[in-house]
């Protein structure tokens, strides 16, 4: 959920440019939205001024822009962790200083009314005035209308007590976006991202995923066997086809040669996805025997294969017997397991 914030006076949507080398250096700050609209009415002057220290003692850049010229991008939806204190009301003011020609790490105070910062008064920003300092290079693939992380390291890198989650962004302004829908889904990409850092938290959608507000400097990958998508000529991810390895059972294919069993062929169970692909068949499917789970000879159970009319089952509740078919119990039969067999 998203909302646009107004106070006093119309405040612009509007886009922070990517910065000229030495020159316009766009900035932002994170303030509370109901200070901010209770207390500074169009008119009202706010003092941005930039340092080259986390301490904002040694300013080296200063300009006044009334509110009504200040954009505030987004009030900011926050996500709290079971437990914690609730994350404080969140905007995003942005502006740009022209001129500045300090380089290096770089923070910001806005001063004024109605300002009241969120996470601390001197704020780290996510640009130098020498060039773009994104807060974070990482590797990701197009998903939908946002991006997934690949990496296993870093800032967006997440693991739950020791296993690794997924991390997904989401462009939020229209750079970031048409970036976004630039990109190959086809292959990896390293990008550099802008996300509002406050306090080593990023700022979270409701799905979970880490906004981002600016998208630079990116490089397709080649394509691999082993890069989480499924592109080459591959039957499945990083599987399949004539480039990678063979798949593993159950995934899908076209010939045999896709498969680690030697054996592609359509799903014929009763609980098949129903949409007549092909897929890798176990290899005790084919053996003649009646092994592994099997209800009947290599069909039934955990064989993909769905038995024919008189083979048995192991009741209407299992996917044993072909689609079309049903398991019919026995005469006298009450847990219809002994004697069933797909009618």
């Amino acid at each position: 959920m998203k909302r646009t914030l107004c106070p006093a006076g119309s405040l612009l949507l509007a886009i922070a440019p990517m910065i000229a080398q030495g020159a316009d250096l766009p900035v932002s700050y994170l303030v509370n939205p109901n200070a901010l609209r209770a207390s500074a009415p169009a008119g009202t002057p706010l003092t941005f001024a930039l340092y080259i220290d986390d301490a904002c003692t040694t300013q080296v850049a200063s300009q006044v822009v009334n509110v009504e010229n200040v954009n505030v991008i987004e009030w900011l939806i926050r996500v709290t962790p079971t437990g914690a204190t609730p994350a404080p009301r969140t905007a995003r003011l942005t502006a740009t200083l022209n001129g500045v020609t300090a380089g290096g790490n770089l923070y910001l105070t806005v001063t004024g009314p109605g300002i009241k910062p969120v996470g601390g008064a001197c704020q780290v920003q996510p640009a130098q005035a020498a060039g773009h300092l994104p807060i974070t290079r990482a590797t990701v693939s197009v998903s939908g209308g946002g991006l997934t992380v690949h990496d296993t390291t870093g800032p967006f890198a997440r693991y739950f007590i020791g296993y690794p989650l997924t991390t997904c962004l989401k462009p939020v302004d229209r750079q970031a976006v048409s970036v976004l829908v630039s990109l190959d889904p086809s292959v990896l990409h390293t990008c550099d991202f802008e996300t509002p850092l406050s306090n080593d938290s990023a700022f979270y959608s409701l799905e979970g995923c880490i906004l981002i507000f600016d998208i630079a400097n990116c490089t397709a990958l080649p394509q691999t066997c082993t890069d989480g998508l499924q592109n080459q000529d591959e039957t499945y991810v990083d599987c399949g086809g004539t480039t990678c390895p063979p798949c593993d059972d159950l995934r899908s294919c076209n010939v045999n040669s896709d498969c680690r069993s030697g054996h592609c062929a359509m799903d014929t169970s009763a609980c098949g996805s129903g949409n007549m692909a092909n897929i890798c068949i176990p290899a005790h499917c084919y053996d003649g025997v009646r092994n592994s789970k099997e209800s009947d000879v290599d069909c039934g159970g955990d064989c993909p294969l769905g038995c024919g009319t008189g083979q048995r089952c192991y009741g209407q509740e299992y996917c044993d017997c072909a689609r079309g078919h049903r398991c019919v119990c026995a005469p006298g039969e009450v847990s219809c397991y002994k004697g069933s067999v797909c009618n």
